[in-house]
């Protein structure tokens, strides 16, 4: 399924924007077991946690920090988080598209101060409707309520709605709130 998303997404662009293009960082974490993502999800995002994840086979979780970036890089990521069995956390923001890589969690976790920000899609170079055309494809993968999907798609590209923890847990999309000890990472 990730194919026939990754094949309508459009393809790079030019236009360059701080959630498109921005700069990221991958480091390992917590005495080598997790991997923090923090930055855009930009096209290079994918495989260079392909290969970190190659060279660190006793990763278990992937800790995200991300104002979002390409949908097709999130799903891509996505692939890699599920097809290693891997844990998911937020400890500050995860927005846009860094919510597909979030969802495919085995445990998805967020901090008490973690927070998930949604809205519709944006791609630069496509039209809206494809790109959210897109994100709802990309979201069919994971059992979201459909309350939850439509209010993702009433909310504009430029806004952000962040749900509360409740809401999260009622929606599925966290298994658990972690407490301060999930904060604390030793960094290698």
């Amino acid at each position: 399924m990730t194919a026939a998303l990754i094949a309508l997404s459009p393809s790079p662009t030019c236009a360059a924007t701080f959630e498109f293009e921005g700069s990221y960082a991958i480091r390992e974490i917590a005495q080598g077991t997790a991997l923090e993502i923090a930055g855009t999800f930009s096209w290079a995002l994918p495989q260079q946690i392909g290969i970190a994840l190659a060279q660190k086979p006793d990763v278990r979780a992937i800790y995200l920090d991300s104002p979002g970036g390409h949908i097709k890089a999130a799903l891509e990521v996505a692939d890699l988080i599920h097809s290693h069995n891997l844990d998911t956390y937020v400890s500050h923001l995860c927005a846009s598209a860094c919510t597909i890589a979030f969802l495919a969690g085995r445990r998805r976790l967020v901090s008490e101060t973690g927070r998930l920000g949604f809205h519709q899609a944006y791609e630069p170079g496509s039209s809206s409707e494809q790109s959210n055309t897109l994100l709802q494809r990309a979201y069919q993968q994971f059992p979201l309520p459909s309350a939850f999907v439509a209010q993702i798609l009433r909310t504009p590209p430029e806004d952000l709605w962040v749900p509360d923890i409740a809401e999260l847990r009622k929606a599925g999309i966290i298994t658990a709130v972690a407490g301060l000890e999930a904060n604390h990472r030793t960094e290698q």
